[in-house]
């Protein structure tokens, strides 16, 4: 297939060798006449200042591991069994080493927590030093294969590949075109399009090869501008409402219905009935649909920013109009506890406040003490002066009545 107005070629990700990707960059502008442009989105872990980073937090985790195992073996100083250092066999000094066994790297004195980071670690390193003074064809052509790093197979990342992303960073490079003209030796090939078409003093038009000119974004980073585009981080999104189970009574299933109905009838007037039929109601998915049923019975959606932060649906702002009416028309209304509005007061109670609220508030009357075996105010039946107490008994006794009795009788 020769299509030839193709003006942009992208790749995603590092995953093929140089010459796999010179030929899908080759599939751009086959017409001689327009200028196209290639895109390679390489993985974070390929860049060789990634890797210096990497490579940084690996030696200082080696560093306080040496260091905790040294304290650790110290006369004296108790540490956690669960980071409890293994002993050589031939001493007491801890041992912090690989073993190999039946293919397998085992290492003794690793945290739990590193081990991710000790796999992503384990990159393939240029096998040229970046001060070298320059790039030669034996250097680019180290083959790709696959290796086993930890518990996973990891394919090693093709050397020319490597090169080309990090052409600037190597000072015998310098120049992304560079690195497929050494990798196939573009300076010692011979052009035979004169051979081709003797007739035109130029050569052939298609197999001449044309020195482009614009050559890669080390050497013209301005015609690359527009695609230098900021990659900010998103906002967090606004937390959603917890809501808790329920059952759909008819007013949610008259939403529901009002929902799919709508939907279905928006997909075929933006988008046609050939795209209803093929590819469904893609205006709104089933999860935000079902979203917005549960929270219009909580009566979460209120305004078109409720709409958005409940169900984080892309078209609320387009749609959110038309969703809000559906929920006032279809949802059930909710009976209010509490009366906004004071009740009026009629002419009979407003005049009966009035006038008990001239009088004048009496004190409250204490009551008084009754017995009540004598039926007197002022005690009690267990106090003496009552005539039924047990002590009144035996009127003989005169000498064991007190004297406030005998004042008590004489009245």
């Amino acid at each position: 297939m020769d299509v030839p107005d193709i003006l942009l070629v992208i790749q995603w990700r590092a995953t093929c060798k140089l010459a796999a990707l010179w030929q899908r960059f080759g599939r751009a502008v086959r017409d001689r006449q327009l200028t196209g442009t290639a895109i390679l989105f390489a993985e974070k872990d390929h860049f060789d200042d990634e890797r210096a980073t990497k490579a940084a937090r690996k030696a200082k985790r080696a560093e306080t591991r040496k260091r905790t195992a040294k304290e650790a073996s110290l006369p004296g100083v108790s540490h956690p069994s669960k980071r409890a250092a293994l002993s050589s066999p031939g001493g007491d000094a801890p041992y912090s080493g690989s073993d190999t066994q039946c293919g397998r790297s085992t290492t003794t004195d690793v945290d739990l927590n590193d081990v991710s980071d000790e796999e992503s670690d384990d990159e393939v390193m240029p096998s040229v030093p970046a001060d070298a003074p320059g790039t030669t064809k034996g250097d680019l052509e180290r083959s790709s294969q696959s290796a086993y790093v930890g518990k996973r197979w990891k394919r090693d990342l093709d050397t020319g590949i490597d090169f080309l992303i990090n052409a600037e960073k190597r000072p015998g490079v310098m120049c992304q075109r560079k690195i497929f003209d050494v990798c196939f030796d573009n300076a010692a090939a011979v052009s035979d399009h004169h051979e081709c078409n003797s007739d035109n003093a130029q050569g052939c038009p298609r197999c001449h090869v044309m020195e482009p000119v614009v050559c890669c974004n080390i050497h013209n980073p301005p015609e690359f501008a527009s695609y230098d585009a900021p990659n900010p981080k998103a906002p967090r999104a606004a937390q959603r409402s917890c809501l808790p189970k329920y059952t759909k009574d008819k007013s949610n299933l008259d939403l529901e219905n009002a929902l799919l109905d709508w939907r279905e009838e928006k997909t075929a007037t933006v988008y046609g009935w050939a795209c209803l039929f093929d590819n469904g109601p893609v205006v709104m998915t089933d999860s935000t649909l079902d979203r917005i049923v549960d929270c219009a019975h909580h009566r979460k959606i209120q305004t078109p920013q409720d709409l958005k932060r409940e169900t984080t649906w892309a078209d609320s702002d387009l749609y959110a109009g038309e969703v809000l009416s559906l929920i006032e028309r279809h949802a059930a209304l909710r009976k209010s506890l509490y009366i906004s509005t004071p009740l009026r007061q009629s002419s009979a109670s407003a005049s009966a406040s009035v006038s008990a609220s001239t009088l004048p508030t009496l004190p409250a009357k204490h009551r008084a003490t009754k017995c009540s075996a004598c039926g007197q105010e002022g005690h009690n039946t267990r106090n003496r002066l009552c005539l039924k107490h047990p002590s009144n008994a035996s009127p003989g006794n005169k000498e064991n009545v007190s004297r406030s009795l005998r004042i008590a009788r004489s009245h």
